[in-house]
């Protein structure tokens, strides 16, 4: 009985004890708790160990509390609190700080830091490199690459073969040109085909060996001689080149003079 008794005096007055303190303090040093704490745990040797359960556990939990908190170990692992509505997971369970935004960079964007407060994202435009060009085939264009600027950015593309088996008249060499049917897979991925220019003709012409298939005769251009307009007797006089002889002239766009047909685009 006396044991009883003493164990009650004792119980009360640590109850009173700790009643009148501002908190609670856990330590290995015997410190005072914060005065803003209710409950302070110090210590550099060891760390917290809160409830540790798996999903369906914390689940079961009846009437959380909100900021109630535990640890997770199963599926997305990590440190949960109950927000009054669900359970919510703390960060990203990757050990931020917290403060982390992912980022991810995308096309001419590139992303460098870890999002942390420490070490934030820093976002910036990628050096633009734009591609260079050389002659000679180049199906991603279209056709042979017959013309480069002097920075290699640039230049003008031809279809491989023509366009007209024979001679056609210029309205019906245009057709033609706007025309898909007529270019092969690698044409068929532009719209902007035109006829070549007077000028451009006689790039062609420089490297018609290599860019091949081409018959000894005329090939329309775009060009227009107004000075001679005849339109009334045949129409605008257009460009031509023969690559055979290598002539240059213009011809009426009636249907009497019928060339070949080369389409040309620029990029």
């Amino acid at each position: 009985m006396k044991k009883i008794i003493f164990t009650l005096v004792f119980v009360i007055a640590v109850l009173q004890f700790v009643n009148a303190q501002t908190g609670v303090s856990i330590s290995n040093n015997n410190a005072d708790p914060h005065s803003s704490s209710i409950l302070d745990v110090q210590s550099t040797e060891k760390g917290i160990l809160i409830p540790r359960m798996l999903q369906t556990e914390r689940d079961a939990i009846i009437t959380p509390a909100t900021g109630l908190m535990i640890f997770q170990t199963d599926a997305t692992a990590g440190f949960y609190y109950y927000n009054g509505t669900a359970w919510t997971l703390v960060g990203d369970g990757t050990g931020g700080d917290g403060a982390e935004t992912k980022v991810t960079a995308g096309t001419g964007i590139t992303v460098t830091g870890t999002g942390t407060t420490a070490d934030p994202y820093i976002i910036s435009e990628a050096a633009v490199v734009e591609p260079t060009y050389t002659i000679g085939l180049n199906s991603a264009l279209g056709g042979y690459v017959f013309y480069i600027t002097p920075d290699d950015k640039h230049g003008l593309v031809c279809t491989t073969s023509n366009l007209s088996a024979s001679g056609t008249s210029w309205y019906d060499g245009y057709e033609r040109i706007s025309t898909p049917a007529n270019y092969n897979a690698d044409g068929k991925k532009f719209t902007d085909w035109r006829l070549p220019t007077k000028y451009e003709l006689t790039l062609m012409y420089a490297k018609k060996a290599a860019i091949g298939a081409f018959v000894n005769g005329s090939y329309w251009g775009a060009s227009e001689n107004t000075v001679n307009d005849v339109s009334g007797l045949g129409g605008i006089p257009r460009a031509y080149h023969h690559f055979g002889s290598n002539a240059t002239g213009y011809s009426n766009c009636n249907s009497i003079n019928t060339h070949y047909v080369r389409a040309v685009r620029s990029f």
